[in-house]
């Protein structure tokens, strides 16, 4: 059976699931989220591009890890459920490889959205740090389950080879 697919209405328990939207939106666009889904909305129409499958490494790195790492690739949404992950470690990082048509036009921008976590995150694009939502040191930040919205700026990407990491600290369920 292939990897399930939530669909936009359903009710989902989303507890320590990581979904990852790449949005593409007109300078200043108009943007209302919900809990369950996003909606972007603006006149121009822009494009969302879902990333449904990342690879995660538990690792306690503080900058992100080379690409020959020891990655496995995971379904999103990743939920920390497992008893097993956790005897690894607490913080992992996603890396997510970004085709270079997805850069923004001229006037355009393109964010990152990440609808709910637990319990604190940073975005890294192209081995820069974009944003940092705490302390992944106790006392953790405690960021539950809250969104955030991050621009990719046009001068951080490359003609090839982007790549986009989310370093995630979770608690054990």
């Amino acid at each position: 059976e292939g990897a399930r697919r939530p669909r936009p209405d359903a009710q989902i328990d989303v507890n320590g699931y990581l979904r990852i939207l790449l949005l593409f939106a007109a300078f200043a666009p108009a943007v209302t989220l919900s809990a369950q889904n996003a909606r972007v909305i603006s006149a121009d129409a822009p494009a969302v591009h879902e990333l449904w499958s990342a690879q995660l490494l538990v690792s306690d790195a503080v900058t992100p890890p080379a690409a020959a790492a020891p990655w496995e690739a995971v379904e999103l949404p990743d939920r920390w459920r497992d008893p097993e992950r956790y005897t690894r470690g607490v913080i992992g990082w996603y890396r997510f490889e970004v085709p270079a048509e997805l850069a923004p036009a001229s006037r355009a921008r393109t964010s990152v959205y990440l609808w709910r976590y637990n319990m604190v995150a940073e975005i890294w694009f192209n081995g820069e740090l974009l944003a940092s939502t705490g302390r992944f040191e106790e006392p953790v930040t405690r960021n539950w389950n809250r969104p955030l919205l991050v621009d990719l700026p046009a001068s951080a990407w490359r003609r090839a080879g982007n790549v986009l990491h989310v370093r995630l600290r979770a608690y054990p369920h």
